[in-house]
């Protein structure tokens, strides 16, 4: 019997006894529907973190300025900036490095936030350039009539103070902060939006004008605190940063390639009142975020274990069970003259194309329970915010991922069948037309 033979039988055994596959049908469906909500629900997660982290850090690479000397703690000086831009542009001419945009932002830890005789301390003040991060802004969760045209009179600020505060958009508050000379100074701005973000990345943080942030605090325009770099691709982040330290190692004072969020905060400490620079990926921002992620891949990877283990056991009892029921059809195909590894190969093919059906439907009902997922609030869960993107747990279908679980079920569902159907095909004769079987 030829493949083309075996197979449409398969099809047409499938067909002719559906009924008695429905169980099996259902188990693999469900089944595949939750691995491929755990492992996209997962991915999303992963993803929306990284995303947070890239926007509130700059990038995928950072180069952040210290300068003790100077009388704020985060300072990269022009000719610091001018020789990464050099060093940027090298490596990119080389190949060594594939950046979608350049920022320039100047960071001020600490500022009082005024609104009708009220204030709120908040953590970050950050200086940024609206046109050249028009994309970062244009995707944040915004809150009312979303974001209006900034300026250099404009302040961005999260809901949350908003609330606490009573502010609205258009509404004038006044910033006070303390320069590079420990005096104080003083601002009036227009919040320009107001963004839904009460994560640990947003809560207490706003966004103004970068050039009027540098005349503030006492920089000098074309200076600011860090310079970030998104990358095309992810995966060549730390080769670039290890270029990018070799280009610039004689060339400025840098502090040696880190790791971790530990062993910065390490060599922060040493740098002796000098201008000194790092250059830092988000996995060492997000490191100790990252040990969060851990936990939740951990999770997810035991769900997902006990999943295909539950698939692998309602394969197996189920198929036991029909083909017990069509032992005395096997047996007659095999009287008719079908060979052993002929049988075998059309009951596994029958029940790899019901997987694959089943994969099918799996999938589709894997889409529809990520989108009612996404409906949910996790609002009461504080912090939280951080696994969302624009306010939702968000499923991310990958294909890396999405074939891999595919081959999981496959690779499953034949172990699963192939034994009863080898015990099956290779009893003798007279025993399967007698109807003598043993389980």
């Amino acid at each position: 019997m030829n493949i083309k033979d075996i197979f449409k039988l398969s099809v047409k055994y499938l067909l002719r006894y559906k009924r008695r596959f429905s169980f099996l049908f259902s188990a693999l469906t469900f089944g595949f529907c939750i691995v491929t909500v755990i492992v996209s629900l997962k991915d999303g997660m992963s993803d929306a973190v990284y995303s947070s982290a890239q926007g509130h850090y700059a990038g995928d690479i950072v180069f952040g300025g210290y300068d003790v000397d100077f009388g704020l703690k985060r300072h990269l000086d022009k000719d610091a900036v001018d020789k990464i831009n050099t060093a940027l542009e090298t490596a990119r001419h080389k190949k060594e490095i594939d950046p979608v945009n350049i920022v320039y932002r100047t960071m001020l830890h600490a500022f009082n936030l005024y609104y009708n005789g009220d204030a709120l301390e908040l953590k970050y003040l950050i200086g940024v350039d609206w046109e050249n991060e028009k994309d970062y802004f244009d995707g944040l969760n915004y809150s009312g009539a979303g974001r209006a045209n900034c300026d250099l009179r404009s302040i961005i600020i999260s809901e949350p103070v908003a609330g606490r505060l009573g502010i609205k958009i258009g509404d004038s508050v006044l910033i006070e902060l303390q320069d590079r000379f420990k005096q104080k100074n003083t601002a009036v701005l227009i919040v320009a939006a107001i963004v839904k973000d009460s994560s640990i990345f947003g809560y207490y943080k706003a966004f103004m004008d970068r050039s009027v942030l540098n005349q503030l605090i006492g920089f000098e325009q074309g200076e600011c605190s860090l310079v970030g770099v998104y990358v095309k691709n992810k995966n060549t982040t730390e080769h670039s940063r290890e270029v990018l330290q070799k280009e610039l190692e004689d060339k400025i004072q840098l502090t040696p390639l880190v790791y971790t969020r530990d062993q910065w905060d390490k060599a922060e400490d040493v740098n002796n009142g000098k201008l000194i620079t790092a250059i830092l990926t988000l996995k060492v921002y997000i490191s100790e975020i990252s040990q969060i992620l851990d936990a939740v891949n951990l999770l997810a990877a035991f769900l997902y274990v006990m999943m295909l283990l539950i698939i692998l056991v309602s394969a197996g009892v189920t198929y036991r069970l029909i083909l017990h029921e069509r032992t005395k059809e096997i047996g007659t195909m095999r009287a008719m003259g079908a060979g052993e590894s002929s049988v075998r190969a059309m009951l596994v093919i029958e029940a790899l194309l019901l997987a694959s059906a089943a994969l099918v439907s799996g999938f589709i009902l894997a889409r529809l329970a990520a989108w009612g997922v996404s409906l949910i609030s996790f609002s009461w869960m504080p912090s939280f915010e951080i696994f969302l993107k624009q306010g939702r747990l968000e499923a991310a279908y990958k294909i890396t991922a999405i074939l891999k679980n595919i081959a999981a079920v496959y690779i499953v569902v034949f172990v699963a069948v192939f034994f009863p159907v080898y015990k099956a095909s290779v009893t003798p004769l007279p025993q399967i037309l007698s109807g003598s079987v043993k389980e």
